[in-house]
């Protein structure tokens, strides 16, 4: 019974592994969104100063490269949120584990925003005018909007993924937990019957 409760208890220990796979994946993806997420109203601000027809030539070249800058940036972000070769916010792929014992899976979705990312980085020219400027600030359908949506989706799914995998991984860790104190209890109570019985033997 006892060889029997220790297997199980491995078997937990490699489903806990896994599940911590899960959880460093959609940790490290859910931070890439926030990053990038947090570089929006930079984004946006900078927007609304080309927006404004009254600026120079060379603050508009200024302006622009800021832009450039910040979204080049979101780009590296992107490409940065890896976890074990996996990179959540370059696929839609749903990764799966190990969830339990008998095989069941749980997975982590990947969320496509390096293409839009980079999309919106191409429509940014050597010069943003004050009409383009407006347009991505505007427009419910261009490049900018798709960017923002597709973090937003990022960050709600994998948000989601997480905790459901966070919940799995407390539960797994609690049935663990609790097999490993009834093997304590029955080993302990089978050497103490041993015992007994030695020293049952000795005195006859």
């Amino acid at each position: 019974m006892a060889q029997g409760l220790r297997a199980g208890v491995a078997s937990l220990g490699a489903v806990q592994q896994s599940l911590s796979g899960a959880v460093g994946l959609a940790e490290v993806g859910l931070a890439g969104a926030t990053a990038v997420s947090n570089l929006f109203s930079e984004i946006k601000s900078k927007l609304t100063q080309l927006a404004d027809n009254s600026i120079t030539a060379t603050q508009r070249t200024t302006y622009t490269t800021d832009l450039k800058g910040l979204t080049t940036q979101t780009k590296n972000l992107i490409t940065q949120a890896k976890f074990n070769g996996t990179n959540l916010l370059d696929n839609t792929a749903a990764i799966s584990f190990i969830a339990d014992t008998v095989g069941t899976q749980i997975s982590v979705t990947g969320v496509q925003v390096f293409t839009s990312a980079s999309t919106f980085n191409a429509s940014i020219g050597a010069s943003v005018t004050a009409t383009l400027a407006r347009t991505f600030l505007n427009s419910s359908s261009n490049t900018l909007d798709l960017f923002v949506a597709a973090t937003n989706n990022a960050l709600s799914g994998i948000a989601g993924d997480l905790r459901a995998i966070e919940s799995q991984n407390s539960f797994v860790k609690s049935i663990s937990d609790a097999t490993e104190k009834g093997l304590g209890a029955l080993v302990d109570a089978d050497l103490a019957k041993a015992s007994s019985k030695l020293q049952a033997l000795q005195a006859q």
